[in-house]
């Protein structure tokens, strides 16, 4: 039973995350060029989630017996964004954290973010530009310039403060 709550909070938090990112995700900018010289632009290199939230970081928060999860949520990766996940599972303790990372324009962040945050939000201080939480789903969301990013850690069928997600989130903060 304890396992079958566990499943069920955890996909709970992957369904409302999901569902966020890719709300916002359809929202489209444009940017038009003119009378500039594009030869010699490079195309831009996107962080994603598990390459600034790594399997060693994970252990670091929730066991050394922790694994990335082989099945990864949607990674969208296309001009103007990139929104990546990465899951890391310790089935000895029953702690999960899912990383989500969007990095666009810091105009399309801020108002994927905005949206998302709602007209009510439990805001956090000190993490980034803006940072709010969610307790149902033990979620921190963080803004820091162009990157949008979402923390979820379930511990054992416990709910959690904010810190715990916090300190994750600010880990990853000194990798953007």
């Amino acid at each position: 039973m304890r396992k079958l709550i566990s499943i069920l909070l955890l996909l709970i938090v992957l369904v409302a995350t999901f569902i966020l990112f890719n709300l916002f995700a359809r929202t489209s900018a444009s940017v038009h060029i003119v009378n500039t010289d594009v030869s010699n632009l490079q195309p831009r290199i996107y962080k994603k989630a598990c390459d600034v939230f790594t399997l060693a970081d994970a252990k670091q928060f929730i066991g050394q017996q922790t694994e990335l999860d082989t099945k990864p949520l949607s990674n969208v990766l296309n001009s103007d964004y990139a929104q990546t996940s990465c899951t890391y599972i310790n089935d000895q303790n029953g702690k999960k954290i899912l990383i989500k990372l969007l990095d666009s324009t810091s105009s399309y962040s801020h108002s994927a973010f905005e949206k998302a945050e709602g007209t009510n939000p439990q805001v956090i201080l000190g993490i980034g530009q803006k940072a709010f939480w969610t307790p149902l789903t033990n979620t921190i969301d963080v803004l820091n310039n162009q990157y949008w990013l979402s923390v979820s850690l379930i511990d054992n069928y416990k709910y959690l403060t904010f810190s715990e997600p916090k300190d994750v989130a600010a880990l990853i903060l000194t990798k953007l």
